[in-house]
């Protein structure tokens, strides 16, 4: 990421390359110069020229400074043979003094400052006057390496003439012990002028394309090199700090102060924000990666108690086969499940038991009171048969009460306690009387006595009977023969209403013309016959009752279903 520092001038973000770095840069707004921090890459140093890794030639080839005394023996100079490219004299930057006529006080008095700081971290030299080869190998071995101070080209210069260097030619380094001239006295040359060598002379070849070149910085007209421009939001947010309510400013009031909306205190508007750049994925290019099954997924066992999906459709099929479909319409209900609702107690041994037993202590006493006639008897008789529908009452409610709890067996059966005999028979009795005396009462007034109200009568306790009973049971008093949770059971539990009426009608049709077929039999007989009837009819009676109760309490429990649209009405309203 390029770095990004701010102008001195305008105080605006600048965001320069690497490269610029160490020079003078122009800033993108308010079109000033200024030094940009940090230290440049170039070798333009003062102690480069005395590099023992670059090859000696390199220095040699640069201009120097010739002595006062000999200007043209010790300075080196270039022969006819060796010439150089046109590029190549671009690319190196010779630094010139402003005066044509160098002479030594002056070059002093310039660079007297890194001469003295040169020369003081280095050793001492040999004497110059040291003609002998083995003092100079005394003194050291390390400038054996060293190559001479003659007019030898570069390593660049001779690359780029297509001919190897100077130094490498008889295939050895030549050593210092081999002068310039042909005495053997050894001479140190002046200090030349510091020079800026071209990097692609001192860094490898694999670094060329990542280093830049030199003068990079700067323009071909010598203008510092401009930073890249940042964008900024010509418009955005900023908050106050009283109230923190949100303003919109202009890039143009940056620095300025403006006013609230809300509160008109002054907001000072800050600088404006970088614009965000958006990211953009080049779909088709990007790469893309596939899966490929591993080679331990191949090789799965099969698991020997796992089905094919093969298996289950056949077996699937096979079921199909079996079983026919058949299609039950649910508006008609089925014959064997309303028989198993009606007749389904007699499935329960006790409840035949004491049909049976029921059934012969009303039958047989009639018989004789018929078979005799005599009056004191049927007085008897009479007595006998409260006895006798008390039981049957009794019995008839311990039923209902079964079949409301939903239980499979009647247990609590009331034969050993006589009080609860007449309590459920006082239970009966004023269901039967809030039904039909008032009816009877009315059709007698307006029809008189006779069949017609005898029917009414008994219609009105076909369908009055049931309700009386269930609220009697409800609200536990027979004063109270009405209950509000019975009350709307008629609208939410229709069907088992339906089906109560329907069944105990039905019933009650089918008793009817069996005592009619009975008129024509032997009295003895018709009167066992229709004593074991009744008791069975009473017995499903009840039952009928008790599921009733149950459909009921079910109904109670479980929430309405259409509360909230009852609600929404009764808002409205």
């Amino acid at each position: 990421m390029p770095p990004t520092l701010q102008c001195p001038r305008c105080n605006q973000t600048v965001t320069i390359g690497a490269e610029s770095a160490g020079m003078r840069v122009k800033c993108p707004h308010c079109e000033k110069l200024f030094l940009a921090p940090g230290f440049s890459a170039s070798t333009n140093d003062d102690d480069d020229w005395l590099s023992l890794d670059t090859d000696g030639a390199s220095v040699a080839s640069s201009p120097t400074i010739a002595s006062r005394d000999d200007p043209a023996s010790d300075a080196p100079t270039l022969d006819d043979s060796q010439s150089f490219d046109s590029e190549e004299l671009d690319d190196v930057e010779v630094v010139e003094d402003d005066e044509p006529n160098v002479d030594e006080p002056n070059v002093l008095a310039k660079f007297g400052d890194e001469l003295s700081a040169f020369t003081s971290s280095i050793e001492p030299l040999p004497s110059a006057t040291a003609n002998s080869g083995n003092q100079l190998g005394d003194a050291g071995d390390s400038f054996d390496a060293l190559p001479p101070f003659s007019d030898a080209e570069t390593p660049a210069q001779a690359t780029a003439a297509g001919k190897a260097p100077a130094s490498n030619a008889a295939g050895k380094t030549p050593s210092l012990n081999e002068s310039v001239d042909d005495d053997d006295e050894f001479k140190i040359p002046d200090l030349p002028l510091p020079v800026r060598v071209p990097l692609q002379e001192t860094l490898p070849t694999a670094d060329l394309a990542d280093t830049p070149p030199a003068g990079r910085g700067q323009t071909d007209a010598g203008k510092p090199r401009q930073a890249d421009a940042v964008e900024y939001e010509s418009e955005y947010r900023v908050k106050c700090n009283i109230c923190g309510s949100i303003l919109y400013a202009k890039a143009a009031q940056a620095g300025k102060s403006i006013k609230c909306t809300d509160c008109h205190s002054p907001v000072k508007v800050p600088p404006p924000p970088r614009v965000k750049k958006k990211l953009t994925i080049d779909v088709e290019n990007a790469k893309t990666f596939g899966f490929e099954d591993s080679a331990a997924h191949k090789k799965k066992r099969v698991d020997p108690y796992q089905k094919s999906a093969q298996d289950l459709l056949d077996e699937a099929e096979r079921d199909e086969d079996k079983t026919p479909t058949t299609f039950q319409d649910p508006d008609i209900p089925s014959l064997r499940e309303w028989a198993t609702n009606v007749f389904g107690i007699f499935l329960d041994f006790g409840v035949i038991a004491r049909w049976l037993c029921l059934s012969m202590m009303g039958a047989i006493p009639a018989a004789i009171v018929i078979s005799i006639g005599h009056p004191l008897l049927v007085v008897g008789l009479m007595v006998w048969g409260v006895v006798f529908t008390a039981l049957t009452v009794a019995c008839g409610f311990a039923i209902m009460l079964s079949v409301a709890n939903e239980h499979e067996t009647v247990t609590d059966w009331p034969e050993a306690d006589p009080t609860a005999w007449i309590d459920d028979l006082v239970v009966a009795l004023s269901a039967v009387i809030l039904a039909g005396v008032p009816i009877l009462a009315i059709t007698s007034l307006a029809f008189g006595p006779g069949l017609l109200s005898t029917a009414m009568t008994m219609f009105s306790i076909y369908l009055l009977f049931p309700f009386f009973v269930l609220s009697m049971m409800d609200m536990q008093s027979i004063f109270m023969p009405f209950s509000p949770e019975v009350a709307r059971s008629v609208t939410r539990c229709q069907e088992a209403w339906g089906g109560l009426y329907f069944s105990a009608g039905l019933l009650f049709a089918v008793l009817f013309f069996f005592f009619v077929g009975l008129s024509s039999a032997a009295p003895v007989a018709a009167a066992v016959i229709a004593v074991f009837a009744s008791v069975a009819v009473a017995f499903c009676y009840f039952s009928m009752i008790g599921r009733l109760a149950f459909a009921i309490g079910q109904s109670v429990n479980e929430p309405a279903k259409n509360k909230p649209d009852s609600a929404a009405e009764t808002t409205a309203k």
